[in-house]
Formats: C-alpha cells, sequence, structure tokens
C-alpha cells in the first residue's frame, strides 16, 4: 500500500469514527462480594463525613482566584480586568463566583459530573453563566454512536429542554467507563462505607432513643405464677410513669413478687469507634484529604506521630485542591474560554500565591532571608524583597563579606566595586569579582581595604599624640 492511500485510510477511519452508543457495564460489578444495592440505599448528599469534606473543599477552593494568562511571549503575564476574569466573579445577578463554585464543587464530588449554562446574549456572546444541578441535565448521542456528544438534555419540569453542546460547560471527574460520556467519582466506588457510617449512626440513635431492645424484663418470682394482661400491663404503665423519661433513675417499688433483670447497653458495649473509622478513613482517602484536616478523630492520631496540622493542610491542598484547580482549568480552557479569547494565545489558571497555608512559615523565611544575607548569598535588597519588603534603593546593593557591606553600583557589568577606605559610599575604584566568584577574592579585597583603613587611622592617632 503506497503512503497516500494508507493516509487516506487513516483519514478515511478518523472521519468514520464511531463511539459506544450506551452503556458498557453495570456499576454494582464494582462492589463484589454482595448482591445488596448499597448504592440504591447510600445517600452521599447527606452523610456527615461526605458533607464534612465537601465543606472544607468548598471554603478552601476559592481563596486561589481565578486569573488570565496571556502566553503568547513564553511567559504567563496576567491581563487584569479581562471579561472572563469578570464574568466568573460575578456570573449572573443572583449569586457570586464563590457560590457558583461551591455549588460545582459538590456536584463534582458527589456525582463527578457538575454542569454550568451559559446563557447568550443576540450577538452569541457569553453573558451569563449557571450552575445546574447534574440530577437534572444529561449528555445525549445518536444511537448509531456517530457523534460523542449531540446535545444535552435538561429537565427542569416534565417536558426535557434541547441545550446544544456550545451553550454547556460539562466538568468530568475522569471518564467512567461505564458510559464514556460521563466523569466518575470516587465515592461510588465508597457505597458501602458510606452506608455502613449511617448505619452505624442510625443504630446508634434509636438506641439512645428507645434503647432499641426492652430495658428491663420483669418476670414472677414463683416458677408457677402466671401473670396476666392485667398486671403486665399496669406493670408497663408503673415503669413507664415512674422510671422513664425525665423520672429515670428514681425509685420504683412493685406490687407483687416479681424479678426485673436489666438487658439494656451499657456505655461501653455502645461504642462504635473503630467500625466508625473505617469509613472515615476511607473517604478522605479517596478525596485525597487528611481526616484530621476536617477534624476526625481517625485523622488526629497522625499528629501525634510528627505530622503538623499545617503539613496535614498542605497535604491536602496538594492531593485535592491543586489537582481539582488544575482540572478545572483545563475544562474551561477547551469549553469556554474561546468565546471570549484565542485559547493558542491566552490561558486561565489558579493564582496560589494568595493561598496562606502553601506560604512559607514568616518566621522561617525572616531566619532564611537574613541568613542568605549574611552568607553574601543575597543582597540586602534581595532579601528585603525575599520577605515581601520595598528595596531602599541602590544603597540596597550590597553584599555582606565579614563585617561590612561590599557596595554595588548600579550598571556595573557582572562586577562590584569595593568601597573607599573610610567605607563613606566613595568608591575605591578597584573592581571585585562578579557574584559568583570565589569568596576567598571578596575577602582578600576586604582586608587591604581594611588594613589601609586602619593604618591610616593609626598614623592619626600617633600624628594627634606628638608621636607617643
Amino acid at each position: 500500500m503506497n503512503p497516500i492511500t494508507k493516509l487516506w485510510h487513516s483519514v478515511k477511519q478518523f472521519i468514520q469514527m464511531r463511539f459506544p452508543g450506551g452503556r458498557l457495564y453495570a456499576l454494582a460489578s464494582l462492589l463484589g462480594g454482595t448482591s445488596f444495592d448499597y448504592a440504591a440505599h447510600a445517600r452521599p448528599r447527606s452523610n456527615a463525613i461526605v458533607v464534612a469534606c465537601i465543606n472544607w473543599i468548598c471554603r478552601t477552593f476559592p481563596e486561589a482566584p481565578l486569573q488570565v494568562l496571556d502566553t503568547s511571549n513564553g511567559k504567563d503575564v496576567p491581563v487584569p480586568g479581562h471579561a472572563l476574569e469578570q464574568l466568573l466573579r460575578r456570573p449572573n445577578d443572583f449569586y457570586s463566583g464563590t457560590l457558583l463554585w461551591m455549588a460545582t464543587l459538590a456536584d463534582w464530588v458527589i456525582d463527578g459530573n457538575a454542569y454550568w449554562l451559559a446563557v447568550r446574549s443576540g450577538v452569541r456572546q457569553v453573558v451569563q453563566l449557571w450552575w445546574v444541578p447534574h440530577s437534572l441535565i444529561e449528555p445525549k448521542w445518536p444511537d448509531d454512536g456517530s457523534e460523542f456528544i449531540s446535545h444535552y438534555e435538561y429537565r427542569p419540569r416534565s417536558v426535557p429542554l434541547r441545550l446544544e453542546v456550545d451553550d454547556v460547560i460539562h466538568f468530568r471527574h475522569g471518564i467512567d467507563p461505564e458510559n464514556i460520556r460521563l466523569g466518575l467519582s470516587p465515592l461510588k466506588a465508597l457505597v458501602r462505607e458510606i452506608y455502613t457510617d449511617d448505619a452505624a449512626s442510625n443504630w446508634t440513635a434509636a438506641i439512645l432513643r428507645n434503647l432499641a431492645v426492652p430495658g428491663l424484663v420483669i418476670s414472677p418470682k414463683s416458677e408457677n405464677a402466671v401473670m396476666g394482661e392485667p398486671a403486665k400491663d399496669s406493670i408497663r404503665k408503673q415503669i413507664a410513669a415512674r422510671a422513664g423519661n425525665d423520672m429515670r433513675g428514681g425509685t420504683l417499688i412493685l406490687d407483687g413478687a416479681v424479678s426485673a433483670d436489666i438487658v439494656s447497653f451499657s456505655p461501653e458495649q455502645l461504642q462504635l469507634t473503630d467500625i466508625r473509622d473505617i469509613p472515615e478513613e476511607r473517604i478522605t482517602a479517596a478525596l485525597g484529604i487528611p481526616a484530621a484536616v476536617v477534624g476526625f478523630g481517625s485523622g488526629l492520631q497522625q499528629t501525634k506521630v510528627g505530622a503538623t496540622m499545617h503539613e496535614l493542610r498542605e497535604m491536602a491542598y496538594e492531593n485535592n485542591i491543586i489537582p481539582s484547580q488544575r482540572l478545572f482549568a483545563e475544562e474551561m480552557n477547551t469549553q469556554l474560554l474561546p468565546n471570549f479569547a484565542d485559547p493558542d494565545r491566552f490561558t486561565l489558571a489558579f493564582d496560589l500565591s494568595r493561598v496562606r497555608v502553601l506560604q512559607d512559615d514568616q518566621s522561617e523565611l525572616w531566619k532564611r532571608a537574613v541568613g542568605a544575607f549574611d552568607g553574601a548569598l543575597l543582597t540586602r535588597n534581595q532579601a528585603l524583597a525575599m520577605v515581601g519588603r520595598e528595596a531602599v534603593g541602590p544603597t540596597g546593593d550590597v553584599y555582606k563579606v565579614g563585617m561590612q557591606d561590599i557596595f554595588l553600583p548600579a550598571g556595573t557589568a557582572g562586577g562590584k566595586r569595593a568601597p573607599g577606605p573610610h567605607g563613606n559610599g566613595r568608591f575605591s575604584g578597584k573592581v571585585l569579582p562578579p557574584d559568583d566568584a570565589d569568596r576567598r577574592q571578596l575577602e582578600r579585597s576586604m582586608e587591604d581595604n581594611l588594613t589601609e583603613f586602619f593604618s591610616g587611622q593609626l598614623g592619626r592617632v600617633l600624628a594627634e599624640g606628638g608621636g607617643d
């Protein structure tokens, strides 16, 4: 086959590409070893562990603002006041960009899919963005698989509405192998853990509410005695009235020879700590958030073996927030940015420089800056810039060598001029080596200047003292 024919066949196969027309397999196959449908009974949106993680993500994610960058010159240069940046800050007249992100993140974590609806003006410019609950929208495609997604179906009421692909921004958490048009939340593989945590919580609440089992068993002491129904009802009412609710712990006296056996649980028997720790650990691990960051006891043990809360929060940022922001930015670059700018020239990115937990500890930063200046690795101005202070002008372009500073006048091409013999800012004319030169040469130059300075001082002292 000649090259032209081979190229044509490749192009033809690409043009005729077909996509799966339906679901590939059932999600239940991911949960091996059981026939119980945990997914039908688990409620991630109301589970305490999932909600705690989502709340942390929603509070933390907006801390890094989204910005438009100009990459045309090979550098990422921020474009202040860009139209897309303003739209993301105020997506519509009814809620802010922060609320838009909070709703989006909740859907993305729980379902693996989140949707925005782009409202356009008469000239097809995107002027508003609206969050659409994932339960009300889904992608559609031809039965023959000739298109990956032909449109989206939106069901705010009983009659579905058709939305064009260009008017929907669809965020996916990866790709669902069951349906390659959708994303897949890692929580889908944790429905057993979610169900277990809810079941343990319900069981504990039932025990505390009504003991869930009889608290007392009243029986006649005599083996041959038979207690009639009227006697049973009388005793039951006495117990409820005198030893129930607010009367718990009171003295109860019953008529007749009866025995009372306690069959309820003690507080120690109600402990479900180990059982409830497992869902906490696995759910937080799947979301990339150390359990201690969201306040769970199962994760607080890590802080007792050397990991500080600052380190755990950094870990949560690196495992959850930053990868999520990168994914969201890439999807917006693909689906939203082309409506506002050339995607080959501009890009969207989250500005992590404003995230407090990712910044160096200020005391450690100052120690490093001072140490770098004392070690002649940085000039005074460079050390000031390191701690976020303004430069002090040309007088700050000095390296500290020995007990004095070496002045670097502006415009010195790669070299440094030593101060005059009296350290008064006038130059001796001696050019010291550039920044990467050997330190000993700097020290020798300083030694010569100091020798000259102290020799002059000694001469003046002797002259003033009459040579004594």
